[in-house]
């Protein structure tokens, strides 16, 4: 189970707890799935030993770009603990300054929540990311959100995915704190924000290196 598969196991009574459990659920499917891949994985060039493929596939990085812009916020400082404890995984969150959210990668749109406030992606080199507009913003229920893709489609690194009204939203009383999640976390030897807490970014700057 991955991320495209996460909303058939949503709960509407309870969106909060069943989005935790159910990315919960999808991570320990990954990894086990990861480990089963591994465990059958032959090498077909003898010249290549088993040990060499894993120092190859440990060195391996990528690098996730903001998809916001506005001021970095630790996980830490996260009003809820699904977020700060990192439960869904590592990452960073990013307090907008616009209403403007765009692919941090090339890569595939996963999951799109109805409620358009949380799309999930996955790059093309395999990182699961979810991007989580504000706080209970579930609550709204679409309104002030605009999607701009589809699950299923491809996007590119800078494409638009979702619009909202950033004024709106706050006027409601909602934060709009915004969390950047790998929730994948447990296949990459490391997650590095490569932003300070308080520092400005803009969309497209680096702001998570995969290790």
């Amino acid at each position: 189970m991955g991320l495209f598969e996460i909303p058939a196991l949503l709960d509407p009574a309870q969106p909060g707890v069943s989005l935790v459990r159910a990315v919960i659920a999808a991570a320990i499917s990954l990894v086990i799935g990861f480990a089963v891949s591994f465990l059958t994985f032959k090498d077909e060039e003898p010249s290549q030993t088993k040990g060499e493929e894993s120092d190859s596939e440990k060195c391996k990085k990528e690098v996730i770009a903001s998809p916001l812009t506005g001021k970095i916020k630790p996980l830490s400082e996260i009003e809820d603990g699904a977020f700060s404890n990192e439960t869904l995984g590592k990452g960073v969150a990013v307090t907008p300054a616009e209403g403007k959210v765009t692919a941090p990668f090339n890569g595939t749109v996963m999951m799109l929540f109805p409620t358009k406030h949380a799309i999930g992606l996955m790059s093309d080199q395999g990182c699961e990311v979810i991007i989580h507009i504000g706080m209970d913003t579930v609550r709204l229920d679409g309104k002030h959100f605009d999607a701009h893709v589809k699950e299923g489609d491809k996007v590119k690194k800078g494409d638009l995915l979702i619009t909202f009204d950033k004024d709106a939203i706050e006027k409601e009383g909602y934060s709009l704190d915004t969390p950047v999640i790998v929730t994948n976390t447990n296949d990459y030897m490391d997650i590095i924000t490569m932003m300070e807490g308080g520092s400005t970014v803009r969309r497209g700057d680096d702001l998570i290196a995969i290790l």
